[in-house]
């Protein structure tokens, strides 16, 4: 959802340092939303993909295009954007916000960074697309602990047998 809480203009302001300096790199948004518009002027001009709202295949497919995920969230708790990022194996960066450190483990598989900071998204970014092992073993990492933690039929199973225990 492009959103105010989604912190889009500083991802802008990351990616237009990050394309800059490396015009090899895109961007791919998925998702719509209030600020979309805004969204979409502020990156003009440089190579970046708005796939609108996708589910399923589609979205996995974009998921799979990716190199690494970044989500800039001001507010959110425990995103399933970024489970579903895990899931597609993605080193994830993101601000230590709500409970994102649930998701991301701190260079295990994804960088933390501190929110409303384009700088720090732009050195995250530019670490990991400089460091292919590293971020080949953070997009292991992410793959292993979504199957560890975020599995569905793992999860409500648990959560039936407490509910059924209280």
């Amino acid at each position: 959802r492009l959103s105010r809480e989604k912190n889009l203009p500083c991802l802008a302001e990351a990616f237009r340092q990050i394309h800059a300096r490396r015009p090899d790199v895109g961007l791919g948004a998925v998702g719509e939303g209030p600020y979309q518009a805004e969204f979409e002027q502020s990156v003009q001009g440089r190579p970046v993909v708005f796939a609108g709202r996708q589910r399923g295949e589609a979205l996995a497919r974009h998921y799979a295009s990716a190199d690494l995920f970044v989500f800039p969230t001001l507010a959110d708790c425990l995103p399933i954007a970024v489970m579903e990022a895990m899931a597609a194996g993605l080193p994830v960066v993101a601000p230590g916000v709500g409970a994102l450190r649930e998701e991301v483990e701190e260079g295990v598989n994804g960088l933390i960074v501190p929110p409303k900071d384009a700088g720090a998204i732009v050195s995250a970014v530019q670490s990991l697309l400089r460091d292919a092992p590293r971020r080949y073993a953070m997009s292991r990492a992410s793959r292993q602990l979504a199957e560890e933690r975020f599995d569905a039929a793992r999860n409500y199973g648990a959560i039936l047998r407490l509910m059924k225990n209280l």
